[in-house]
C-alpha cells in the first residue's frame, strides 16, 4: 500500500509528500499496548492519521508532533509507521522507536499547553 502524507501534523519528522513504510496489524489494537514515541496508523471517522503515542497523566494517547490537540483516546491502531521515503531517500527506524523519537516526544510536549483538549 502506497501511503502519502498530505498535512504537517507530524512535521518535521514526517513532511507532506513523504511516503510511509507501514506494518499493518491483523486486527485493530488499543493504543495502551504501545510505547511512548511509537507512531501509529489510526482511523478517525473518514481519514487515516499517523500520530505519535504519548503518556498523559498515566494514560496513553496520540497526537501529531505539531498538533496542540490529543486524538480521541478511543481510537484504535491499525498499523505502525516504521519509516518514510522522502525525495527518493529511505528513512527507516525499524520495529522499535528510534532514539531520536525521544527528542520529538519532548519537543511535541513543549508545543502542547498544560490544559489541552482532546479532539473528538
Amino acid at each position: 500500500m502506497d501511503t502519502v502524507i498530505h498535512d504537517k501534523s507530524m512535521w518535521p519528522l514526517i513532511e507532506p509528500g513523504d511516503h510511509l513504510a507501514l506494518e499493518f496489524f491483523e486486527s485493530p489494537q488499543p493504543i495502551e499496548s504501545f510505547s511512548e514515541g511509537e507512531i501509529l496508523l489510526l482511523r478517525d471517522s473518514s481519514e487515516w492519521i499517523a500520530h505519535r503515542v504519548h503518556n498523559r497523566n498515566g494514560q496513553k494517547v496520540t497526537k501529531g508532533d505539531r498538533s496542540r490537540l490529543f486524538d480521541d483516546p478511543e481510537l484504535l491502531a491499525w498499523g505502525k509507521v516504521t519509516g518514510t521515503w522522502r525525495r527518493g531517500k529511505k528513512f527507516y527506524w525499524g520495529e522499535k522507536p528510534h532514539e531520536l523519537n525521544k527528542i520529538f516526544v519532548y519537543l511535541s510536549k513543549i508545543r502542547t499547553p498544560r490544559r489541552t483538549r482532546v479532539a473528538r
